[in-house]
């Protein structure tokens, strides 16, 4: 969002001077990420949170790469050069390329239907997963953790909340988080029982 926003702002104020390319891991263009919980929820589509279509792209003369995520940056030539084999020479650089979500250190992580709550591709795993499975843990109980309980709610789940704090977000509306201690062996064994394959995560906010 933020790399897209910097972009809009050089096509308003000098139109045509530079030539513009995107690099993007995902295989999507860029929509608002505070929105996927609507479409976890299913208030929105993908497409109703989409912010420049491919359309807008072409129209500005932007080269658009997406799917494709830049491996290497060569500082000294100038050039970046992406996962497929593609290079690129530019004359100013801009990296935006977010964060990424903090999960637990415990085992399991790599287990079908476990993911993070970042982009659209996790939104499609919780979905599939609720349409096969009744019953999610979510892992966090911030802001991100709270919507992805809420959209899973919203889905027919019926979903556990695990948090390390004794309170949830303040001024939420959403389920509040369950009070527990810190996690321990026994309780991650008591998760991992829960149905491993329904077991979402997000990110632990501090």
């Amino acid at each position: 969002m933020a790399g897209m926003r910097t972009v809009e702002e050089p096509l308003k104020l000098v139109p045509g001077r530079f030539r513009i390319t995107v690099f993007g891991a995902e295989p999507h263009v860029n929509y608002n990420r505070i929105m996927l919980s609507s479409v976890l929820a299913g208030d929105k589509t993908v497409e109703e949170i989409v912010i420049n279509s491919r359309e807008w792209y072409a129209q500005n003369d932007i080269a658009l790469i997406t799917g494709d995520a830049v491996a290497r940056i060569d500082r000294g030539d100038r050039m970046v050069h992406s996962a497929s084999g593609l290079s690129v020479h530019y004359d100013r650089l801009l990296v935006a390329t977010g964060s990424r979500p903090v999960a637990p250190p415990i085992p399991g992580l790599s287990l079908p239907g476990v993911c993070a709550f970042r982009d659209i591709a996790d939104v499609e795993t919780m979905l599939a997963v609720s349409r096969e499975h009744r019953r999610a843990v979510v892992i966090g109980g911030g802001l991100l953790g709270l919507e992805a309980a809420w959209g899973l709610k919203q889905r027919g789940m019926k979903v556990a909340l695990v948090h390390l704090s004794r309170a949830g977000s303040p001024g939420s509306a959403k389920p509040s988080s369950v009070a527990l201690p810190p996690i321990t062996p026994k309780a991650v064994s008591r998760i991992q029982s829960y149905s491993p394959r329904c077991c979402l995560t997000s990110s632990l906010l501090a």
